[in-house]
């Protein structure tokens, strides 16, 4: 199982539990190591490249211990402890320009396809 050491007990709301649902998903997917990275992509077909823009393969556990340009100081264990500075990473991280960038591509291959047409 992924990343189990981060449960200790099953009984209990795990931290981020109140947390918007946006940023709860996005903090579940990286623990759980399924975002939507590129090694994941690739994976799944949706991508020919696994790289991320530091030309670096991009996998979840990379984005937060070692990308230069997304790690998070502490890592994994300070993404779940949920504290100020995990959750200014996730609202970063998710923000407005990974949205963005996932729109474009959406609406770039959706004229493509109509201008086909």
């Amino acid at each position: 199982m992924v990343n189990s050491n981060l449960v200790v007990d099953l009984t209990i709301q795990q931290p981020g539990f109140d947390l918007p649902r946006c940023h709860w998903s996005l903090l579940n997917r990286f623990c759980t190591a399924q975002d939507h990275c590129s090694a994941c992509q690739k994976r799944w077909r949706q991508v020919d490249s696994d790289l991320c823009a530091c030309e670096e393969p991009q996998t979840v556990s990379r984005i937060i211990d070692s990308c230069p340009l997304t790690k998070l100081a502490g890592g994994l264990s300070k993404l779940h402890s949920v504290d100020d500075d995990a959750v200014a990473w996730l609202t970063n991280y998710g923000g407005p320009q990974r949205m963005h960038t996932t729109t474009a591509a959406v609406t770039t291959t959706t004229t493509t396809t109509q201008g086909d047409l």
